[in-house]
């Protein structure tokens, strides 16, 4: 079975609705939702980044929702999808398409 990490804007409604698309494209493989790493304001932020750097460490493909470039969390964990050279996909217009490779994520 596949791992399909999700990354966005984690505390947004519209994070919620991606990983329902992508859980609808990709049925029959396991989607890592990563809210649940995003607790409150007085979480310990380093644990809930490491954390999350475990699950996309783990994932065979991570899926980007579009408004990425707009969240601190998002562009965080991308940089580390990166880092490890993990597929890419960005979702776009209820689609799921390539993320360009050389895209810089600083």
């Amino acid at each position: 079975m596949t791992r399909i990490a999700v990354i966005g804007d984690y505390k947004s409604p519209k994070y919620k609705d991606l990983l329902t698309l992508v859980r609808s494209l990709q049925p029959d493989e396991y989607v890592v939702d990563m809210s649940r790493h995003c607790k409150d304001k007085t979480s310990n932020w380093k644990k809930e980044v490491d954390a999350r750097y475990k699950d996309i460490d783990s994932a065979h493909l991570v899926v980007v929702a579009a408004d990425w470039n707009d969240h601190l969390d998002a562009k965080v964990d991308l940089h580390q999808a990166q880092h490890l050279n993990k597929e890419l996909m960005l979702e776009s217009n209820g689609q799921i398409i390539p993320f360009k490779q050389n895209a810089y994520v600083g």
